[in-house]
C-alpha cells in the first residue's frame, strides 16, 4: 500500500469510527464483516474494471465495491430519484457542475480530518472547486481539460509550422485560415468561435475565456454565494472583455471573422477538413479518431491570453463524493479514499482518456491499453497534452448546467445581434446566475 493511500486512509478515520459506533449503537458487535459499497458514476464500467477488481481482492476480508455506470446525461435525475426512494448508492462519481446541486445530500469532509493544506497538495488546483467552507464534498479523481485539436494540412497550407499558442495569435491567423466570399459565405474556418447554437462546446469555451481573464463566475463568500461575473477587476470587467472577443469572431466586420450561424456544427466542420482550429476537451480525441480515421490533425494546450500569463484552461472535474444517506458510511469513506488514491487512479489511468486528478500521476502518462487489449504506446501526443492541460484546469460552481448553458447561449446571441451591449448581456447573466446560486445559500 502506497504512502499516499495509507495517508488518505487515516484521513477518514474519524468517519470511519463514527460509523463503527452507530453500527454499535443498533446492536452490533465482534468480528467485522464484509461491506458491499455501491458506486454510480458515469466513467466507463470498462476502463474501471481492472482497478476494481484488484481493489476489491486487496479488500476481500472487509469490503467489495460493485461499480455501476450511469449515463451522464441521465446521472443527476437517477441520483435525486433513487435517494428520495430510499435506494441511492453510497458513493457517486460527479461532475464538478453537479457538485453544487447535490451537496446537501452529501456527507462533507471536515478539514479536521483532512486539511486543506494536504488536499491541495495531493490534487490538481481545478479539483478545488470540491472544496466548501472548512469541509470537502468530494475527493477528485479524473479531469477532462478543454484542448486545441488543430488540422495540420490547413495550417502547412498557409506555412503556419505549429499551432497558436496566444489568442493573439489565433486573431493574427484567422485572415490567413478562412476563406469566405463577398456575402460573407464560409467555405474554411480558421476558428468556431462568436455563436452558440453551432459551437460544440461553447459553454465550456466561454468558461475558459472568463478564467482566464480573471473571473471565477461564481464565488463563496462568507458563507453566500453570489455571481461575481460583473465585478471589476483593475477597474476593468474581466467577462466583458473575454465576451466581447469571443463574440468579435461571428463579426463580418472584424478582421478575425471566421464564423456564422449558417454553418455546420465545429465539431463536425472540423471533422469534414474544414475547420483549422477545434476547441473541444481531452477527451473528444478518440471520437474524432474513430469518426475520421483520415483527418490529419494534432492537438496542443488552449492559447494564452498573452505570453507570460498563467496559462489556464477549462475543464470539468470529478469527484468521489459519500452519499450522506449511505447504510454504511464507514464503508462508504474508506472506499472514498481508496477510490482516490494514486494507485486506483494510476491503474484506471491506463484505460481512459481522462486524466487523473492526482498531482503525482500526471509527470509521465502511462501507456495507453485500447479496449481489445492492445498497448497504444507511451507518450502519445494527445495523452501527454491532456494530462499538461489537467494541471493548469479550473472549473467553477455551476447552480444548474442546463439553466447556466441557457444564460450563456443568450449572453453571445444578445451581443450578436445587437439586442444589448456587451456590458449589458454580461450583467443580465450575473443576475440570474445569482439567483440560481441563491436557491443554495443559507
Amino acid at each position: 500500500m502506497s504512502n499516499f493511500q495509507i495517508i488518505l486512509l487515516a484521513v477518514f478515520g474519524l468517519a470511519i469510527i463514527a460509523g463503527l459506533v452507530l453500527f454499535a449503537a443498533l446492536g452490533g458487535g465482534g468480528r467485522q464483516e464484509l461491506s458491499e459499497v455501491v458506486l454510480w458514476g458515469s466513467v466507463k464500467a470498462d476502463d474501471m474494471a481492472e482497478a476494481v477488481s484488484d481493489l476489491n481482492f486487496k479488500e476481500s476480508k472487509t469490503l467489495r465495491l460493485k461499480y455501476v455506470e450511469k449515463d451522464a446525461r441521465t446521472l443527476d435525475e437517477e441520483l435525486l430519484e433513487a435517494l428520495a426512494a430510499g435506494r441511492g448508492p453510497d458513493l457517486a462519481i460527479l461532475p464538478s457542475d453537479s457538485i453544487l446541486r447535490h451537496r446537501d445530500k452529501l456527507f462533507p469532509i471536515p478539514f479536521a480530518s483532512f486539511s486543506e493544506r494536504s488536499f491541495k497538495s495531493f490534487f490538481v488546483e481545478g479539483g478545488e472547486v470540491f472544496l466548501g467552507q472548512g469541509v470537502i464534498y468530494a475527493l477528485p479523481m479524473f479531469v477532462d481539460p478543454l484542448i486545441l485539436y488543430w488540422n495540420r494540412d490547413l495550417l502547412s497550407d498557409v506555412a503556419v509550422a505549429s499551432p497558436p499558442a496566444t489568442w493573439e495569435e489565433v486573431v493574427t491567423l484567422s485572415p490567413k485560415l478562412s476563406d469566405s466570399d463577398r456575402n460573407g459565405n464560409v467555405a474554411v474556418s480558421a476558428i468556431a468561435l462568436g455563436e452558440a447554437r453551432n459551437v460544440t462546446n461553447f459553454k465550456e469555451i466561454l468558461s475558459a475565456l472568463f478564467l482566464q481573464a480573471g473571473t471565477s463566475i461564481v464565488a463563496e463568500e462568507s458563507g453566500y454565494l453570489l455571481s461575481v461575473l460583473d465585478r471589476k477587476a483593475e477597474r476593468r470587467v474581466p467577462a466583458e472583455e473575454a465576451l466581447a472577443f469571443y463574440t468579435s469572431f461571428s463579426n463580418p466586420r472584424r478582421d478575425n471573422y471566421a464564423w456564422n450561424r449558417s454553418l455546420p456544427a465545429s465539431r463536425d466542420f472540423f471533422l469534414a477538413g474544414d475547420l483549422a482550429l477545434y476547441l473541444g476537451l481531452g477527451s473528444e480525441a478518440e471520437l474524432l479518431k474513430a469518426s475520421n480515421p483520415n483527418l490529419n490533425f494534432d492537438v496542443a494546450e488552449l492559447p494564452l491570453l498573452s505570453p507570460g500569463r498563467r496559462r489556464i484552461t477549462f475543464g470539468r472535474v470529478m469527484g468521489a463524493a459519500i452519499i450522506k444517506s449511505s447504510r454504511n458510511l464507514a464503508a462508504a469513506s474508506r472506499a472514498a479514499g481508496l477510490l482516490s488514491s494514486a494507485d486506483f487512479l494510476g491503474q484506471v489511468s491506463k484505460f481512459s482518456s481522462l486524466a487523473p486528478a492526482a498531482r503525482s500521476l500526471l509527470a509521465a502518462p502511462p501507456e495507453r491499453v485500447s479496449p481489445d487489449g492492445r498497448v497504444a504506446g507511451a507518450g502519445e501526443a494527445s495523452r501527454e497534452t491532456v494530462y499538461r492541460a489537467a494541471l493548469r484546469a479550473r472549473s467553477w460552481l455551476d447552480p444548474a448546467p442546463a439553466e447556466s448553458r441557457r444564460l450563456f447561449a443568450e449572453m453571445i446571441e444578445a451581443v450578436g445581434s445587437g439586442e444589448k451591449s456587451v456590458s449589458e448581456a454580461v450583467k443580465r447573466a450575473s443576475l440570474e446566475i445569482s439567483e440560481l446560486v441563491g436557491r443554495y445559500n443559507p
